[in-house]
C-alpha cells in the first residue's frame, strides 16, 4: 500500500509605482509519477508440499493527494497597465496492478482467493489574482488604467488500475474475486479580483478585464480479467471493475 502527498505553493506580488506596465504572477507546477505492484509467482514460491493455503490474497494499494497553488497580486499607483497571474498544473501518471501468474500443474487448495487493485487519486488546484489601484494613469488629469488579471488551472491524470489472474489452477472452497477499483476527483479552484479607486479627476477611464481557465484531463483503464484459468470454487466467482470520477470547477470573479 503506498500513500503520497505532494503540496506546491507558488505567490508572486509587487507594487509598482509610475510604471507603465507592472505585472506580477506565479507558476506552480506538480509531477507524479509512481507504479504500486503486487504479483504472486506461483513458478518461484511453493506453499507446502501439497499446495495448501487458508487464504490467497494479492493486494495493490496506492492513494495519491496532490494540491497546488499559484496566486498573484499587483498593486498601482499611478500605473498604466498592471496584472496578476497565476498558473497551477497537476501531472500524475499511476498504474497500480495485483497479479497472480500461475502456470502451477497442480491446483492450489485453499479457503478463498482475493486478488485487488484499488487506486484513489486527489488532485487540487487553486489559482487566485488580485489588483489594486492606489490611484489610476500616469497623468492625474486624465487618468487612464488597465486592470488584468488571469487564472489557468490544468490537471491532467492517467491512471491504470488492474487486477489479473492469468494461467492459474486452484481449488477454492469458498470464493474467488477479483476486483479493480478507481477513483479520481479534481477539484479547481479559480478567480479574480479588482479593486480601483478614482483620485483627482471625473474624467477617469478604467477598464478591467478578467479571465479564468480550469481543464481537466482524465485517461487511463480500470481492468479486472481472469485469462487461461482453471478455477473450481465452492460459493462464488467474482470479476469486478468500478471506475469512480468527479471533477469540480469552482470560478468567481468581482
Amino acid at each position: 500500500m503506498d500513500n503520497s502527498k505532494l503540496t506546491t505553493i507558488a505567490v508572486g506580488g509587487g507594487l509598482d509605482k509610475n510604471a507603465l506596465f507592472g505585472l506580477n504572477g506565479s507558476v506552480a507546477k506538480a509531477q507524479n509519477y509512481k507504479d504500486v505492484i503486487a504479483t504472486l509467482d506461483t513458478n518461484t514460491i511453493s506453499v507446502n508440499s501439497n499446495l495448501t493455503a487458508k487464504e490467497i490474497s494479492v493486494h495493490a494499494g496506492n492513494t495519491m493527494a496532490m494540491t497546488t497553488s499559484a496566486d498573484g497580486a499587483s498593486v498601482g499607483n499611478k500605473s498604466l497597465v498592471i496584472g496578476a497571474a497565476g498558473v497551477a498544473t497537476n501531472d500524475s501518471v499511476m498504474t497500480t496492478k495485483a497479479y497472480i501468474n500461475g502456470n502451477n500443474t497442480d491446483a492450489f487448495k485453499t479457503d478463498s482467493v482475493d486478488v485487488s487493485a484499488l487506486s484513489d487519486n486527489t488532485l487540487t488546484n487553486v489559482g487566485i489574482s488580485l489588483t489594486g489601484d492606489i490611484s489610476n494613469g500616469l497623468d492625474d488629469s486624465k487618468p487612464l488604467n488597465l486592470d488584468v488579471l488571469a487564472n489557468v488551472a490544468k490537471n491532467k491524470l492517467k491512471n491504470d488500475t488492474i487486477a489479473l489472474v492469468e494461467n492459474f489452477k486452484v481449488d477454492a472452497d469458498k470464493t474467488v474475486t477479483v476486483k479493480a477499483k478507481s477513483e479520481e476527483k479534481i477539484t479547481n479552484v479559480v478567480g479574480a479580483a479588482n479593486i480601483m479607486e478614482n483620485t483627482g479627476s471625473d474624467t477617469a477611464l478604467n477598464f478591467a478585464f478578467g479571465a479564468s481557465v480550469a481543464v481537466n484531463t482524465i485517461t487511463g483503464s480500470t481492468l479486472a480479467d481472469l485469462l487461461n484459468s482453471n478455477i473450481n470454487v465452492g460459493n462464488g466467482l467474482y470479476v469486478n471493475a468500478d471506475a469512480f470520477h468527479k471533477n469540480k470547477n469552482v470560478v468567481f470573479s468581482g
